[in-house]
């Protein structure tokens, strides 16, 4: 696989460079992986794991193409449980919410005014 192709990932899974039977997710922190583990163990599904640590701490899982769909919402259920807010304020979070509201509704008046003159 080609370097640059590597760094310029958008997801965290890919087809297995060598058998195109698998699909491999990879996690550099150990606390996705395991979650990533503990559902696949949990739903049964058949895998493989490696632990790579030449450049970076990497936890590769190799899936069969037959559970595909499934391993990417487990997928993101891995990530996602791990994940800090966007916005770590609830109460920020609802002021840019009202403040957002506030401008489309301006926005609609301005350009219904702007119609009827």
């Amino acid at each position: 696989m080609d370097q640059l192709e590597v760094k310029f990932r958008i997801t965290n899974y890919y087809e297995h460079p060598t058998d195109n039977r698998y699909v491999v997710f990879h996690y550099y922190k150990n606390e996705q992986a395991q979650t990533f583990e503990d559902l696949l163990l949990k739903n049964n599904i058949r895998f493989e794991k490696h632990i790579e640590d030449e450049n970076a701490y990497i936890i590769l899982f190799a899936i069969p193409k037959t559970h595909y769909k499934e391993c990417v919402k487990y997928n993101f259920i891995a990530i996602g449980t791990h994940r800090k807010p966007f916005i770590p304020n609830r109460y920020l979070g609802y002021f840019l919410i009202l403040l957002i509201a506030a401008a489309i509704t301006l926005a609609i008046i301005g350009y219904l005014k702007s119609k009827s003159v």
